[in-house]
């Protein structure tokens, strides 16, 4: 309660104001003290709620969950362990079964090596006496061309006797025209000498190698090489002024006499000469065959050997 002063009175209290101002305050504390008992007994009074959508942790059943699926997996790699010591279990019977397989396999392998050795040694062997034979056989082949063509010169003089020309007609190395030496025509000059192959192959044979013997037809002065390089053989014109061994007519082989029909074309054949000439091999052969000899057969084989016959 607020009192009024009137204007003139003393400032110091009396005692009576002391007090009244003393039971103001705890009239006023009182009053406080009553709105916080109130409050705190409303707010005491009242529910406490909690939210029911709020989520809630079960960690009981999440730990069983995770029990049960361990116990799970652990079943699930019992079964596997299982599986795979079974497979590794078969694949051991296997791999047994391999390596004896493999034993069978290699001693089948050792036996089939020493059988193909042994053809091997066989075949060398066989091929070996083939070859033998076969150059005797090349060389039976080669005597009995060597006889047809000394039965051919027989034939061939025993014709000549019957005509009674007297003498062989022989084959002979004539020389080029030299300051030394004129050339000496087989027509004009005899000797108990004839040269010959032991067959048309052997001739054609020689030819082909090209280094041993070279075929010319002579017409008077000119000269045609025969040539078995193109097709058909044929002569073809050359310039030569060595030395030729001419050859017997009869002993000319056809398709040498046709080749020199399409090359020339000259009336009289008794114009035409065929020769040889030859590699200095045969040459030095011919001249050892010669050497203290009168007369005889002087025969090359196909391979450049040079034979004598009587």
């Amino acid at each position: 309660m607020i009192r009024y002063r009137q204007p003139g009175f003393s400032a110091r209290p009396s005692l009576d104001e002391t007090e009244s101002l003393q039971t103001d305050t705890m009239r006023f504390f009182a009053v406080i003290c009553m709105c916080l008992m109130i409050i705190f007994s409303l707010v005491k009074s009242m529910p406490i709620t909690r939210k029911t959508n709020s989520p809630r942790i079960n960690t009981q059943k999440i730990v069983r969950d995770k029990i049960t699926c361990l116990e799970q997996r652990v079943q699930t790699v019992g079964k596997t362990l299982a599986a795979m010591e079974q497979a590794l279990q078969k694949a051991g019977n296997e791999h047994q079964q391999v390596k004896r397989l493999h034993s069978a396999f290699i001693e089948q392998i050792t036996i089939l090596q020493k059988k193909r050795d042994k053809i091997i040694t066989q075949l060398e062997t066989t091929k070996q006496a083939y070859t033998e034979k076969r150059q005797a056989l090349g060389f039976i082949e080669d005597e009995i061309q060597r006889i047809k063509r000394g039965i051919q010169r027989l034939e061939s003089k025993a014709e000549d006797l019957k005509q009674n020309i007297a003498g062989d007609v022989l084959v002979n190395p004539v020389a080029a025209k030299t300051k030394a030496e004129a050339e000496i025509s087989p027509e004009k000059e005899k000797t108990g000498f004839s040269l010959g192959f032991s067959s048309d192959d052997a001739l054609f044979s020689t030819l082909k190698t090209g280094n041993q013997v070279a075929l010319y037809m002579r017409i008077k002065d000119r000269f045609w090489q025969f040539k078995t390089a193109s097709v058909p053989w044929a002569f073809v014109p050359v310039s030569f002024s060595g030395r030729i061994y001419y050859m017997d007519r009869q002993t000319v082989p056809d398709k040498v006499i046709q080749a020199s029909a399409q090359a020339v074309s000259v009336p009289g054949t008794n114009e035409i000469l065929f020769g040889v000439s030859l590699s200095q091999g045969i040459t030095r052969q011919i001249s050892a065959l010669m050497k203290g000899r009168k007369g005889g057969n002087i025969i090359i084989q196909s391979n450049g050997r040079v034979d004598f016959e009587n």
